[in-house]
């Protein structure tokens, strides 16, 4: 990944990224199945942020392709089997860890020309040189541990 950045700088352009944060010991039994939904909440929080372009929950697009059997969090006497739905069903938190994935655009401001119009609506070509970032959040893992208040 290092190469990639440092190749895709040194030609002028910049990368997007994926950034993955944990909540650990959340309590299950937060969150509402219908109006005040936790994973609604979370997602409006990171498209909050500026440059995200999409969150995923748990395995989030790779739920899609699988079947309710292969996507299900299963339970037996010690608890949840796996956690596909990213410590969140049906709008509440089981009390497994919330698992989240914001997608973050590549940064628009590039050292390569770019074609754009000027303020009277005429062809213009703009490029940015000095202080320009590849990548702004390379391979990142948040972990969070939170402090709920009640």
């Amino acid at each position: 990944m290092i190469e990639r950045i440092k190749t895709v700088k040194a030609q002028g352009d910049s990368l997007g990224g994926v950034v993955e944060i944990r909540a650990n010991h959340v309590p299950a039994g937060i969150g509402d199945p219908v109006f005040d939904k936790l994973d609604a909440d979370i997602a409006k929080a990171m498209m909050g942020i500026g440059a995200v372009k999409a969150v995923e929950i748990g395995s989030g697009i790779q739920a899609s392709g699988r079947t309710g059997l292969q996507n299900n969090d299963l339970m037996d006497d010690t608890g949840f089997l796996s956690n596909y739905c990213g410590g969140i069903l049906a709008g509440i938190s089981t009390g497994e860890p919330i698992v989240v994935r914001v997608h973050v655009k590549p940064i628009p401001s590039i050292g390569l020309d770019q074609k754009t119009l000027d303020t009277s609506g005429q062809p213009a070509v703009i490029s940015t040189q000095a202080g320009m970032t590849s990548v702004p959040f390379p391979g990142s893992t948040w972990s969070a541990n939170p402090c709920w208040r009640w």
